[in-house]
């Protein structure tokens, strides 16, 4: 049997493929502010057969909580490691707890259980808005040169101001915010949540509710670690520092 052998250059070229398939960022190393943004509407209790969930809170919510705390569990909760906040939204929108409120892991585990299930229409626009604010306003606690994510959670289409839901999305994009959205079951509008999400890399579909289980360790991607670049304001057109010569009127014959 002929004996094969590897070049030093075949060696080489080995180690740098593998050291590509092994370079995907742990998420308990990085340093990021994120806010879960969760949609928190009425079709949230809705079974797989139509039937309306009267459980309060239904099976289905049990499930996004579990979720959410499965991806704070991979990460590193510390105010010089990662920061968490929670936005849920409905008809309204708040604000559960911003980026500083809970500095270990353990109290941002245990808070995002404590969230009730609410149940009405389903304002995405207001939803990211509030979660930009988290990322953005002193009082909540973001930091300079971090990366800044939000992890909209959502099971159906906007129903409140669904008209200026890609306008927020940009303005995301502009503030240097990250979107990532995982889609649950045939009701989202793809389309519409892969142009919300800021890259096709930060879309994640999960067909049911009980497939959020399969999904949790590839929400957060090795993109998520690195921070956006803000667009900076448009510069005003300096004013002339000098008049503008005069213009003699034509002259007139008669």
């Amino acid at each position: 049997m002929k004996q094969f052998s590897m070049t030093s250059l075949q060696l080489a070229v080995l180690a740098a493929l593998l050291g590509f398939a092994t370079a995907a960022i742990d998420p308990a190393l990085c340093k990021l502010d994120m806010v879960l943004c969760l949609d928190n509407s009425g079709s949230i209790a809705v079974n797989d057969d139509g039937s309306e969930d009267l459980n309060r809170p239904p099976a289905n919510w049990k499930l996004v909580i579990d979720f959410c705390q499965d991806i704070v569990n991979q990460l590193t909760v510390s105010p010089t490691d990662s920061q968490v906040g929670l936005v849920d939204f409905d008809d309204e929108v708040r604000i559960q707890f911003g980026l500083n409120k809970y500095p270990t892991k353990p109290e941002v585990v245990d808070n995002i259980g404590l969230v009730e299930f609410r149940g009405y229409r389903t304002n995405t626009t207001g939803g990211l808005f509030k979660s930009r604010t988290v990322l953005t306003n002193a009082q909540y606690g973001p930091r300079d040169g971090k990366s800044k994510v939000v992890v909209l959670i959502t099971d159906g289409v906007p129903t409140v101001d669904a008209d200026t839901v890609l306008a927020e999305a940009q303005n995301c994009r502009d503030d240097g915010v990250r979107v990532i959205v995982v889609g649950i079951t045939q009701s989202v509008d793809e389309a519409l949540l892969k142009q919300i999400a800021y890259s096709p890399n930060d879309y994640v579909y999960a067909a049911d509710f009980k497939d959020l289980e399969s999904i949790k360790n590839v929400v957060l991607n090795d993109e998520s670690c690195k921070p956006l670049p803000t667009i900076p304001p448009a510069k005003a057109t300096a004013a002339p520092t000098t008049k503008p010569p005069v213009t003699e009127p034509p002259e007139v014959f008669c």
